[in-house]
């Protein structure tokens, strides 16, 4: 229902790192994986090798890069079942994204997509997302909606560190 929302970061040496939402190793297009593509110039480019495989449909990611390790961490949305759960996650990259670890939950509480605001293409949890590296750990920044109340949205931006 959404373009891709590209994340970008760049390491020590400046290799470039490019992550989005992507249906192409999905049969029929039928959900989104988070994949990613590298450049050590920023005009030849790796082709796209997916990031996310966990069943759900994933997006609107976020990707960051410890410039002093060189270790990557990708967070991200992952819509499951009907009505659609959605739950952030985090992973983490130790050899500059040739194997990723096993994604991490992020939010205590699952979104429901009833709880976020409806816009012309329908209940949206925005592109509210950001990662960075603060003490040799990740930080996830995101959007977090709770059950409305009084008819009412409930919407925070929360910051979680990932051990």
């Amino acid at each position: 229902r959404s373009f891709p929302l590209p994340t970008a970061d760049v390491d020590a040496q400046g290799r470039v790192y490019v992550a989005w939402q992507d249906c192409r190793f999905r049969a029929a297009c039928t959900a989104n994986d988070v994949v990613l593509s590298t450049s050590e110039d920023g005009v030849t480019w790796s082709q796209p090798a997916r990031l996310t495989r966990d069943g759900g449909s994933d997006f609107v990611p976020a990707l960051a890069v410890d410039r002093s390790t060189g270790r990557l961490a990708l967070a991200y949305h992952r819509c499951t079942g009907s009505p659609c759960r959605i739950d952030v996650l985090l992973s983490r990259s130790r050899d500059v994204g040739a194997s990723w670890g096993r994604p991490q939950l992020v939010n205590a509480q699952p979104m429901r997509t009833a709880w976020l605001p409806t816009t012309t293409s329908g209940r949206m949890v925005g592109d509210y997302i950001g990662l960075s590296w603060s003490r040799g750990r990740p930080v996830a920044v995101y959007s977090l909606a709770a059950p409305p109340r009084g008819g009412a949205l409930r919407q925070a931006i929360a910051a979680a560190p990932v051990p």
